[in-house]
């Protein structure tokens, strides 16, 4: 059990590093945003947001805001010299679709075993349509920067994409169901898929934080 001074050391080094991250956020043009909430037992309790402060704009957090250590890797990533930081995203974004074009192999593979669901097929196709929107992503895409962050943040491996499992489980179901990240048309959104994905990502980080 904690001593009282054990516990006042460790709040007082949590503000001074808050500190220490809301001037790297300032000096990116961010703002960094803090939970108000007071119960502990609320998910976003002492948990942290990005927003651009000129229009109030959340930029990163997600749905339930970042525990500290998420918001360093995401302005670690975001704050490297422009060269650390292209090669950064680049390898992400290769590793990424990699990982989707695979997916879209399994997903052609499952066409194949079921001919009547055709289901599958349009998901292959979705995938990999998505993979080609990926590799052409900028390397300053924020959903890209995101999910380079986190991809570190879960000690990802140099050759692999590897996302949670919640993020594999999202990816598998990208073009499989319709009703989610399609336009009017039934056409994919690939940029709204990718902005869900890395808040996907930045939540599974987050609780396990």
């Amino acid at each position: 059990m904690c001593s009282v001074t054990e516990e006042v050391v460790y709040v007082t080094e949590e503000k001074v590093r808050e500190n220490r991250l809301r001037r790297a956020a300032a000096r990116q043009g961010l703002m960094l945003r803090k939970s108000r909430r007071r119960d502990p037992k609320a998910r976003d309790y002492d948990r942290y947001w990005l927003v651009v402060p000129e229009i109030n704009s959340v930029v990163a957090g997600g749905r339930y805001g970042w525990s500290l250590d998420v918001v360093n890797s995401y302005l670690d990533v975001k704050g490297r010299t422009p060269v650390e930081a292209m090669r950064s995203a680049a390898w992400t974004r290769q590793l990424l679709a990699e990982y989707l074009r695979n997916q879209a192999r399994w997903r052609a593979e499952k066409a194949d075993e079921y001919p009547d669901d055709d289901r599958n097929a349009r998901s292959a196709a979705a995938l990999t349509a998505l993979a080609t929107h990926v590799e052409a992503l900028p390397e300053s895409d924020e959903s890209l920067l995101s999910l380079t962050a986190m991809h570190e943040m879960q000690g990802g491996h140099i050759d692999v994409y590897s996302p949670s499992e919640m993020g594999n489980h999202v990816i598998s179901r990208f073009g499989f169901d319709r009703v989610r990240f399609g336009r009017g048309d039934s056409t994919p959104d690939f940029d709204d898929f990718l902005s869900y994905l890395a808040s996907v990502e930045a939540e599974e980080v987050a609780s396990d934080a």
